[in-house]
């Protein structure tokens, strides 16, 4: 079973499982933060960049438009599901700024 982990811009706890080498990992917007921080290299970063500035690392990036209907995080799940992941870690999903997001997580 193909494994995803997504790192969102919400309050971190620490991680409970690391990514293995080759798992997908996912940076919605502002959760690259959390990446950097872990010394963790995204596989892709997707985002309507909001809440950060979009990334200069040499990281495939998805710009989002800023009106639409999905959660940055949410759409970071549906490439997950695109390219056959069917188990996913989210981390930085609850918590931070966004109520909204936290519902919508």
């Amino acid at each position: 079973m193909a494994r995803c982990f997504i790192f969102s811009a919400g309050t971190f706890y620490g991680l409970r499982e690391a990514p293995r080498p080759g798992e997908l990992v996912i940076a919605a917007d502002a959760g690259l933060l959390h990446c950097r921080v872990l010394g963790i290299t995204p596989s892709l970063v997707v985002g309507d960049f909001d809440s950060m500035e979009a990334p200069e690392e040499d990281v495939p990036t998805l710009r989002l438009p800023v009106e639409k209907d999905d959660t940055d995080s949410m759409r970071a799940i549906r490439e997950g599901l695109a390219r056959g992941c069917r188990e996913f870690h989210l981390y930085g999903g609850t918590g931070g700024d966004r109520l909204d997001h936290t519902l919508a997580n």
